[in-house]
């Protein structure tokens, strides 16, 4: 759970796909030139035992079944299945890190002011996983894609908060929606190195839809071995 600071993209009701995917294509081809063309891995935070906090774990879901159709194109870490949380974040981060040299997009629900309830926010700086609700985690993503669903007035603590799940749905649809229409356009005209594609093969292997690249690292993972809420 991430807090909005400074807004480079805000979209409501007139969400458009394309205008998202166009800033998005802007922050990465800034951010590939400056630092060399390299595989993208979207980091989808978030826990999937609260409906405020499954956005990330939601586009992460989306994402997997995308990746599929796009051959090893693209890497993404937290899902559903296997959700980033503030538990096992350090852990996730210190196994990607190992695995290589990516252009990170973090994704992850926010805490806003309430007349931005349902905005979007895209941005070309890092966010805070965990901010809006005191914890204290690493910066994660060269770019951060977030979505306001609770308060910041609310005195309810996020976790016990009954955020419709439909409500972080719609969201997560037009997160995904603008990320579709970004990567069909962005590995139409950015060409890879064999060496490039071959990383993001291998990260996928042997079934790169159970992410077991990702899943390794989660073995000691509490998450894995009993019911925990988390914000």
């Amino acid at each position: 759970m991430n807090t909005v600071n400074s807004p480079s993209y805000f979209s409501q009701t007139d969400f458009s796909s394309e205008g998202f995917a166009c800033r998005l294509a802007n922050l990465v081809d800034l951010s590939q030139k400056k630092n060399g063309h390299r595989p993208i891995l979207f980091l989808c935070i978030g826990s999937d035992r609260v409906p405020g906090d499954c956005l990330g774990p939601l586009v992460g879901y989306k994402l997997e079944r995308l990746c599929d159709t796009m051959q090893h194109t693209f890497v993404v870490c937290g899902s559903l299945a296997h959700p980033v949380h503030a538990v096992n974040l350090r852990q996730k981060l210190h196994y990607v890190k190992h695995l290589g040299n990516f252009l990170t997009i973090a994704i992850d629900a926010s805490i806003g002011a309430k007349e931005n309830l349902g905005m979007l926010c895209l941005s070309n700086s890092a966010l805070y996983p965990g901010e809006g609700v005191a914890k204290s985690l690493p910066p994660v993503g060269e770019i951060s894609i977030t979505g306001v669903t609770s308060c910041e007035d609310n005195p309810i603590p996020f976790h016990r908060q009954s955020v419709p799940l439909s409500f972080v749905m719609n969201l997560a649809d037009e997160i995904y929606q603008g990320l579709f229409t970004f990567l069909t356009a962005y590995f139409q005209t950015v060409p890879y190195t064999e060496s490039m594609l071959l990383q993001a093969t291998d990260l996928h292997s042997p079934d790169r839809r159970n992410q077991t690249y990702l899943n390794a690292a989660c073995t000691a993972d509490p998450f894995q071995r009993q019911a925990h809420i988390l914000p």
